[in-house]
């Protein structure tokens, strides 16, 4: 399992790194840095890669959500903080484990346990449809007549117009360029045309975050923006949605399409 450290006190960083190798054989440190400007560039050096990333929140020149908006990051990551406030923008941006510190070595071996099971896609039963309690109705393959109560619970959750023949489409992720946000804005009166309705769900840029705010509020019939981290209306809105805009430039495929 090859390992980035990201945290900016040198210390920390020996400590971290001292007793991953001690307690995890087959764990190789491939880099370590401790700033957000450091980490892009590393991320992006041809030839770096990592498995798991163990992130500090607070970096040297930043917070490392700065990351997140600069570079698709595709390890998993484990956050590292002294900290609890930080917790629900750590999943916001898929973080595994959230890590307080001083760092317990049984937390410690619980999340890396957690990336060996977990490994790259989704944790398929949290995301199962038919037994997912965050659902208003669960369904499967073989009942997704049930998918249409969804929906419907959807619309009228968000204040949309509550019709069957309309096609939902849905978009979660961070609001961000990479993202291909730019390509949505393009096309946003167009799509507010259609006969469609669309449900937004992320945080980010505020350019991106008040253009969807506009919209919702000007087609408030047919489109709803949540600007905000909200795991159960996340999974609400897949159980709910008939079509997914997936813009991303750097992403062939992520989170978003395996669920």
């Amino acid at each position: 399992m090859d390992v980035l450290i990201v945290e900016d006190e040198t210390m920390a960083q020996v400590n971290l790194a001292r007793v991953l190798t001690r307690h995890f054989p087959d764990v190789r440190i491939v880099g370590t840095t401790g700033s957000v400007r450091d980490t892009v560039l590393w991320l992006r050096t041809p030839g770096n890669n990592a498995d798991v990333i163990f992130m500090d929140v607070e970096l040297s020149d930043g917070d490392c959500f700065e990351i997140f908006r600069q570079i698709d990051v595709t390890a998993r990551v484990i956050m590292t903080t002294a900290y609890d406030n930080y917790a629900v923008r750590a999943f916001e941006v898929n973080s595994i484990d959230y890590l307080l510190k001083p760092i317990e070595l049984q937390a410690l071996k619980r999340a890396v346990e957690r990336c060996r099971i977990r490994g790259n896609g989704i944790d398929t039963d949290v995301f199962d449809p038919a037994t997912d309690p965050l659902l208003y109705v669960n369904y499967t393959a073989d009942t997704l007549e049930k998918k249409l109560e969804n929906k419907r619970f959807l619309q009228q959750k968000l204040g949309l117009a509550c019709r069957d023949d309309v096609p939902v489409v849905i978009m979660i992720t961070r609001l961000v360029g990479h993202k291909g946000l730019d390509l949505v804005q393009a096309v946003m009166d167009d799509l507010m045309w259609d006969d469609i309705q669309l449900v937004v769900i992320g945080t980010g840029d505020r350019q991106y975050e008040d253009m969807f705010r506009y919209y919702a509020a000007r087609f408030s019939h047919k489109m709803s923006a949540n600007i905000v981290f909200d795991n159960t209306l996340a999974h609400q809105t897949y159980a709910g949605g008939d079509i997914v805009l997936m813009p991303s430039k750097q992403e062939p495929c992520g989170l978003t399409q395996l669920i």
